[in-house]
């Protein structure tokens, strides 16, 4: 049984207008009535995916109610009732499915194995093998005493077994066309239960009442404000301090031995001739330097991606699994969770905090030349920082409130797309693909949008930088 990620009321619309009158009668022939006393919220309760807090047979329910809503002229029913009791079984059949029930006008093609139902059906076709082996009206099956006679024979027997009441001429078999005892008297042995349909119980079962507890799975919110220190050490911590701190250290020696080139070959081309120091010594210096800067280079690199980057998105990684699988969370959160914030901890992060290291020593680096190659800058220094101490400001509050918006758009839309694919055939036996392309569009649509500001955000503080 297929079930969506909505209302209970919503499964049973499923996009149709609600009437009050029809919904209750869909309702009642289903049996959804004392379902309804048991949930938080009667009808407006939030089913989980898949109809995580339903049993099988009310998700079963559920899902022919949602059928008889649609008010269709065919029904294709695949072994409904095999997952409810004895008594919601005779309700289904007495109130919804069968001869006299509320679907009675309808094409109903019925696979069932509830052999007390047959007499009921119009025409019988018997599978066996996989393929058919009769087809007739009960009467003319059992006339014909084939395959059907037998299966509703050994039937009879084994429900007289059950109740102790097996008999010798029961075991030898029945004379074809005999009426089979044990089938009327299985369909007797259930209790019907009648319910009126003036009765209080299905006046007004549109009204819910307001509990907290019909929110199954909470709405996913955006953190607000910038990304704060706590975080930065949370990361700090899964790499453990120490390859947090090397990979720092590390890239202040590789922009130090930068900055040692850019120092040796200056000195070397501003010094006179005659204290210049030999060709070789200079190539040799040179070449250290070299070498040195590009050790440092590749060591950070190795650090802040293999050491510090695979160990921190490591324990994340099975943090973040420990705790989802504690949480009433859906499966479009799930997969946002383990794919797009995963590859940020294993990818993007690493880079960000490459880029970050490098540009920072970088800056230092450039402005210590300027520094001390002319002095006289350094009077703007202060004017500089304060109009770019305002632009990151204002750059970093909006696009980590973009960024996270992006985050939680993700969520809806893998939610939809993966409910889609588990409920394709009910989509397509209701011709309701359509409905569902243009949910996943807009979804889609929000998601990229989100993204599209993001990008719109980042050009900003270039054209500004630049």
């Amino acid at each position: 049984a297929w079930i969506i990620n909505a209302t209970l009321r919503d499964n049973i619309l499923f996009g149709q207008e609600f009437d009050q009158e029809r919904y209750d009668r869909v309702v009642m022939a289903s049996d959804l009535i004392p379902d309804l006393k048991m949930l938080p919220s009667g009808d407006m309760t939030e089913i989980g995916e898949r109809g995580i807090n339903l049993s099988g047979g009310q998700k079963q329910r559920v899902s022919l109610a949602r059928a008889a809503y649609q008010d269709a002229d065919i029904y294709l029913l695949d072994d409904p009732l095999s997952a409810v009791d004895a008594h919601v079984d005779q309700h289904l059949w007495t109130h919804l499915i069968g001869p006299n029930g509320l679907l009675a006008n309808k094409t109903r093609l019925l696979v069932t194995h509830g052999i007390h139902h047959l007499k009921d059906a119009d025409q019988i076709v018997v599978m066996k093998d996989g393929m058919v082996s009769e087809v007739g009206t009960y009467s003319t099956l059992m006339d014909h005493a084939g395959s059907f006679f037998q299966l509703i024979s050994e039937y009879s027997v084994a429900e007289k077994k059950k109740r102790g009441h097996a008999t010798t001429e029961d075991r030898i078999g029945i004379k074809p066309g005999e009426d089979i005892e044990g089938d009327k008297s299985a369909v007797s042995s259930i209790k019907e239960l009648p319910i009126d349909n003036e009765t209080e119980e299905t006046k007004d079962l549109a009204l819910a009442t307001d509990d907290q507890n019909a929110q199954l799975v909470e709405e996913e919110e955006a953190a607000g404000g910038i990304v704060g220190f706590r975080v930065f050490k949370i990361y700090a911590k899964a790499a453990t301090y120490i390859l947090a701190f090397l990979s720092f250290f590390f890239f202040c020696l590789s922009q130090g031995a930068q900055l040692g080139i850019s120092f040796w070959l200056q000195d070397w081309v501003s010094a006179p001739e005659s204290e210049r120091a030999s060709i070789g010594m200079f190539l040799g210096i040179y070449g250290i330097l070299v070498a040195l800067y590009i050790a440092l280079d590749i060591g950070v690199n190795l650090i802040v991606f293999i050491g510090a980057g695979y160990r921190a998105a490591k324990k994340m990684h099975n943090d973040l699994l420990g705790r989802i699988l504690r949480l009433p969370m859906s499966v479009g959160r799930v997969v946002n969770r383990f794919s797009s914030d995963i590859d940020n901890m294993d990818e993007t992060i690493c880079f960000f905090i490459s880029d970050f290291y490098f540009f920072l020593t970088s800056t230092i680096g450039t402005l210590l030349v300027i520094a001390i190659s002319v002095p006289i800058i350094l009077a703007l220094f202060p004017f500089l920082i304060v109009i770019y101490f305002y632009l990151q400001t204002y750059y970093i509050r909006s696009s980590s409130a973009a960024t996270r918006i992006k985050a939680i758009t993700l969520s809806p839309l893998y939610q939809h797309f993966g409910e889609t694919l588990v409920g394709v055939s009910t989509l397509r036996a209701m011709r309701v693909q359509a409905r569902f392309v243009n949910e996943n569009a807009q979804k889609l649509d929000l998601s990229s949008n989100a993204d599209f500001v993001q990008s719109v955000i980042s050009r900003w503080l270039h054209f500004r930088l630049e």
